[in-house]
């Protein structure tokens, strides 16, 4: 007697190995796609803070001292407190912060006085700015007889994105930036 068909057996054993080949490369396809995704995000996440960055870097560049103390206290530079405030190369006060740690925000005055309107956010919603912090030095030239301080006013900037769906750290970024003008005895 010739037997040309599959016992139950083999049919069974076949099926288990096809599930079973075909659950790895599942599980292999999607958590390829997870890794593609987070890639991608984090991309776009250093690609905005690059961008908000360099921003921030040609504003400062620009800083230069408040001799009449319109934005500033007379003869400074920056104004460090849980934001840095400056007076630009245009002569209008100008604001960059994070509120509540969320937002990396910037707000711009018309003239020399701190009347802000709006803030901007400098980076999009997919992101919250979790840290932001700087360190200024050289942002006030003191007096020449007494107090001396002829180093040239920089500020060092740095920030931590957060992805804002699932709070996962994504990219923190610092920089050191002096300004154009020269810190000059006035």
């Amino acid at each position: 007697m010739s037997n040309k068909g599959f016992t139950l057996i083999e049919v069974l054993v076949a099926f288990f190995l096809f599930v079973l080949v075909m659950g790895g490369a599942f599980s292999g396809m999607q958590q390829a796609i997870t890794v593609q995704r987070d890639a991608l995000e984090k991309r776009a996440a250093v690609e905005e803070l690059s961008f908000a960055m360099e921003y921030l870097a040609r504003a400062l560049r620009g800083a230069q001292k408040d001799l009449a103390g319109d934005c500033l206290p007379a003869g400074y530079t920056f104004e460090a407190t849980t934001r840095i405030r400056w007076l630009d190369r245009n002569n209008r006060c100008r604001e960059i912060f994070s509120d509540a740690g969320h937002d990396f925000s910037e707000r711009i005055s018309s003239d020399s006085t701190p009347s802000f309107g709006t803030p901007r956010g400098l980076i999009s919603n997919d992101f919250d700015a979790d840290v932001f912090w700087f360190r200024v030095f050289g942002e006030y030239q003191g007096d020449a007889v007494d107090d001396p301080d002829y180093i040239q006013p920089h500020v060092t900037i740095g920030v931590l994105l957060r992805s804002n769906h699932d709070n996962r750290e994504l990219v923190s970024m610092q920089t050191t930036i002096s300004t154009r003008v020269i810190d000059v005895e006035q």
